[in-house]
């Protein structure tokens, strides 16, 4: 009797360690997969963000660069350097408002975002602005796309998206290009010369 009471405490211990042993790599495949999925929020699928980018704007500018292929994070973080040097009180002689320098015209005309879940997209909100020059320039580029594809205008497609949020679209299409009025054409190589600058390590 007291060999089979202790065979059956040794098969007790025995079933609780492989209990322990199945718990305990159960949560290690659950940290690993947890930071898996941190490690790909702070860079984004479009790639990471260098320093250089103010940390309260990180995140913003990871989701805005990681909406659609080709306009990434790098890209939207010297735009936004190029457009208010991070400044999201920053206003143009044009009327164009906020950190991402957007016109009150074309942001009313929905492309205004809420990019903090707040119920309200506000051009001098850096949050929903970042947001809001993803989603624009991502419309930017199928647009300009369109107008390669159709033979009205001709260049890297990114570049004349940059062009197109500067200029306008139709600038670009009327132009057959990067528009030249003393600004467009240093605007874009500003902005992809400087991409270099805000790519961090992916």
């Amino acid at each position: 009797m007291k060999l089979f009471f202790a065979w059956k405490l040794k098969l007790a211990a025995a079933l609780i360690a492989a209990i322990a042993f199945l718990m305990i790599i159960a949560m290690s495949s659950i940290v690993g997969s947890s930071y898996q999925q941190n490690k790909t929020a702070a860079s984004g699928p479009g790639g990471g963000v260098s320093d250089s980018v103010p940390e309260q704007y990180r995140s913003d500018v990871i989701r805005a660069g990681s909406i659609c292929a080709g306009i990434t994070p790098a890209l939207i973080a010297a735009q936004i350097a190029a457009e208010s040097n991070w400044n999201e009180n920053a206003g143009s002689e044009a009327g164009a408002q906020g950190i991402s320098q957007f016109m009150p015209a074309t942001w009313d005309g929905g492309a205004g975002k809420d990019g903090d879940g707040d119920g309200k997209a506000d051009i001098h909100n850096p949050h929903d602005a970042i947001i809001s020059q993803g989603h624009y320039m991502c419309s930017m580029l199928a647009t300009v796309k369109s107008y390669i594809e159709s033979g009205t205008a001709s260049g890297a497609p990114v570049e004349l998206a940059l062009a197109a949020y500067n200029a306008g679209a139709g600038a670009v299409q009327s132009a057959g290009g990067i528009p030249t009025n003393g600004e467009t054409e240093k605007y874009v190589p500003k902005i992809i010369n400087s991409m270099a600058t805000y790519q961090g390590v992916t």
